[in-house]
Parts: structure tokens; C-alpha cells; sequence
């Protein structure tokens, strides 16, 4: 791992920069925070790099059931598996905070539950293909997402019918959000959040929760919040639900980021305006890049 993480912390100057940015941010906000001591630099950034190495090499390790739900502290699991095993579906929204893919990962082992994670990416295919190859009886489903239709919908609204989880990222935008964000404080500075994660968590009208897993004093942690019995409503006022909903989201995103910046691994300006997302997608070609958090 330490070859290949010190190759993207000195090629990825925009990453290594973003990290640079946000652990000061955090560092505004927390001046004692232990983590976080003295003036930030690239040691800082560096441990920040190898944080993210040490999660991937994690990720792995779970998948192919090396790691047990024994040995994550979940203390308030049953609040989700009860629903689940009631044939009850329910929506996850997550973030590109912590390792929430070993919690997955162990809870498909140890559970026999359906996850179906929607994903922006173009390899889901790939990425389904390697997973069967290294745990056949996975019950990991990527549905890849080029935009929010009906279609999509109504695949999703069968996964929930089954008893099924959607779990959906809500902490970062691409150039297929062609505008549709909705700004919301974080850490002291307006940030946008996609409102697709959160317009499809109404139309499938279920429980929604949010879940954060993080290594705390050398073990996994799961933290898991009842958000809201549905997001759904009528069309008058939707526009104030929706950036309730993201403002709420926000905060909590925003307490467990301060509480273990290390394990923020969203390697790019997380604040930059969506007008610039749009323009830096535009002019961009497709070439190789150094990007860690892809």
C-alpha cells in the first residue's frame, strides 16, 4: 500500500491540496482537536492519504469475510435489522465519510441482506464482476445511475417492496447534477449537496436513515440515525422539505467529518460552487488523473 499511496500524494497536487483545505477547515473550528495538532502540513495531508489506504485495504478484507460483525461495535443494529426482517425496505443515506462499504460488506455476510447501492460511476459492471469473483455468494447490487427517470424509480421502488435497502451517497455532485444542488452550511462555508439523493428517498415513500461507520481507538463504530419515517410529501412546500432534509443532513455529515477529519475521503474542493463543477466537466478531456477518490 505505502508505494502506491505515496505515489498519488506526490503526483495528486489537487487532491493532496483539498486535504490540505479541509484539515484546516476543521482545524478553524476545533484549535485543540488531537488529531489535528500544530500548524497543518503535508505530514498531516500525508497521514490523511494513508487514512484512506488503510480503508481500502480494510474494504477488501471485509468482502472477503475476513472481518466478522463481531468485531464492529453496532450498538443500535437492531433499530435497522428489525424492519429489514419484517420485510420492511428502508433508504440509507451515506457519505464518502469513514468505511461505510465494510459495514455492508459484513452485514451481507452475517445477515443475508439485499444492498443495492446506487453509484455515479461507470464501472459498476466491473465492480460487480470483481466482487463475484472474490465472494460468489455476495449479495451486493451497484445500479449504475446516468440520471433519476422513471425507470429508476420504479426498479427501486420493487427493492424496497422486497424488503431491500437502497443506499444512496448525499455528499457529493457531478456533472450530471446540471445545477440541481442546494447549498447548505458546512463547516462555516456553503457547500452543495446533489437534491437527487434526496428527491429519490421521497418517491420510494419508506423509513430513511443515516449511517456513519468509523475506526475509533482501533475498532469500527457504526453510527445509525433514524432520519425521517419518509421524505415524501405533497408538492406544495417541496422545495423547503428537500433543503430541510439537506440542511439536516448536512449537520450530521458535518459533526462526524469534525469528529474524525482523518477519515473525510473526498479528495476534492468539497465547497467549490456547482457552476465551476459544470465548467471544470466541460473543458476537461478524458484523460488519465490522479484522482484518489474515484
Amino acid at each position: 500500500m505505502y508505494p502506491v499511496i505515496g505515489y498519488f500524494f506526490l503526483t495528486g497536487r489537487n487532491a493532496r491540496q483539498a486535504s490540505l483545505d479541509f484539515l484546516n477547515q476543521v482545524q478553524s473550528f476545533d484549535p485543540d482537536h488531537p488529531q489535528l495538532q500544530g500548524t497543518i502540513g503535508w505530514r498531516h495531508s500525508l497521514k490523511h492519504f494513508i487514512a484512506f489506504g488503510n480503508a481500502a485495504l480494510d474494504r477488501i478484507d471485509a468482502w472477503c469475510d475476513r472481518i466478522k460483525l463481531s468485531q464492529v461495535d453496532f450498538p443500535n443494529r437492531e433499530a435497522l435489522a428489525e424492519p429489514l426482517a419484517q420485510g420492511q425496505g428502508a433508504v440509507l443515506l451515506v457519505s464518502h465519510l469513514g468505511n461505510l462499504e465494510l459495514c455492508r460488506a459484513i452485514s451481507i455476510h452475517q445477515r443475508k441482506v439485499k444492498v443495492n447501492v446506487m453509484v455515479l460511476t461507470q464501472n459498476a459492471e466491473n465492480f460487480n464482476r470483481v466482487l463475484k469473483q472474490l465472494n460468489p455468494d455476495s449479495a451486493l447490487n451497484l445500479i449504475q445511475v446516468t440520471e433519476l427517470g422513471p425507470s429508476t424509480s420504479m426498479l427501486l421502488q420493487e427493492k424496497i417492496e422486497q424488503g431491500e435497502l437502497v443506499v444512496i451517497a448525499g455528499d457529493r455532485t457531478s456533472s450530471n447534477s446540471e445545477g440541481r444542488v442546494i447549498y447548505a452550511p458546512f463547516m462555516g462555508k456553503a457547500a452543495p449537496f446533489p437534491q437527487g439523493p434526496f428527491i429519490l428517498a421521497g418517491l420510494l415513500d419508506c423509513p430513511v436513515y443515516l449511517m456513519f461507520c468509523l475506526r475509533e481507538q482501533g475498532r469500527y463504530h457504526v453510527h445509525l440515525e433514524h432520519f425521517s419515517d419518509t421524505l415524501k410529501g405533497p408538492r406544495t412546500g417541496r422545495m423547503e422539505r428537500l433543503e430541510a432534509a439537506v440542511n439536516r443532513y448536512s449537520a450530521r455529515l458535518e459533526y462526524y467529518a469534525r469528529r474524525e477529519p482523518l477519515q473525510w475521503f473526498n479528495f476534492f474542493d468539497f465547497w467549490r460552487k456547482d457552476e465551476e463543477i459544470q465548467r471544470a466537466a466541460a473543458t476537461s478531456a478524458p484523460k488519465h488523473t490522479n484522482r484518489i477518490d474515484r
